[in-house]
């Protein structure tokens, strides 16, 4: 036997109400989602031995840190290493949004940033760490 349509449209679960509340939930993590990646979909993710390649770019790199410490003025200089080169990554104070203390030797890290030169060395001047 067929529901009929008056019957159907009974059912809680196909509440107007309901199926907003669920479509307003969707779009609002969907919103956060993006906002949390949207530096991974917009840089290109670059091996640190291509970074000469991009000198004054924004890039991402992703590497393990095999050193790092605290210069005067209270920014974290780290170099990062990966399968195969390193390069140095400077994070000044109140640049990124997580506690600079808890980066440590041998952490993996994501680290977005603008390629310069120091000294007639490369660096990352890091903008966001994950």
């Amino acid at each position: 036997m067929a529901l009929s349509m008056k019957k159907f449209t009974k059912l809680n679960y196909m509440d107007k109400g309901y199926l907003v509340a669920i479509l307003v939930f969707i779009s609002i993590t969907g919103i956060i989602n993006l906002y949390f990646i949207r530096d991974m979909l917009i840089y290109n993710l670059v091996s640190i031995e291509d970074v000469l390649h991009h000198k004054g770019e924004m890039i991402r790199v992703q590497g393990t840190i095999s050193n790092i410490y605290t210069a005067k003025g209270g920014h974290k200089i780290m170099t990062l290493t990966d399968s195969e080169e390193s390069i140095k990554a400077v994070i000044f104070a109140g640049s990124v949004d997580i506690p600079l203390n808890t980066l440590k030797k041998g952490q993996e890290v994501n680290v977005i940033g603008k390629v310069d030169e120091y000294k007639d060395e490369l660096e990352i001047i890091v903008g966001e760490l994950g």
